[in-house]
């Protein structure tokens, strides 16, 4: 798919602007889905794709006239910004101590 949506975004920049933002919303969409994964599996299922990703996206910010393209490429440069964020973080885990008093009775 990360293929395909670089085909699109790359070479065909000047032509064809709803076959674009479909591309763009698409990859924004699929990493939507991978971060609804549990326990970080997105980043685990995507490491080698990930660099291509980020680097399609910010070249489509940069070079796209498209301000529906941008906005999506945006969208999705959010999305892993907060993945990347949910790894790094590590889970804190609440506790709730309860203690009786019993031996004030």
């Amino acid at each position: 798919i990360v293929d395909l949506v670089k085909g699109v975004l790359v070479l065909e920049r000047q032509n064809f602007p709803d076959t674009r933002r479909a591309a763009a919303f698409a990859i924004f969409k699929l990493l939507e889905g991978l971060d609804s994964m549990k326990d970080n599996a997105a980043i685990n299922n995507i490491p080698g794709e990930l660099k291509d990703i980020l680097e399609l996206l910010n070249n489509t910010v940069a070079l796209d006239n498209d301000e529906v393209v941008v906005q999506h490429c945006l969208n999705a440069l959010e999305l892993v910004d907060s993945m990347m964020k949910k790894m790094l973080q590590p889970k804190q885990k609440k506790e709730l101590k309860v203690s009786l008093f019993l031996d004030r009775l």
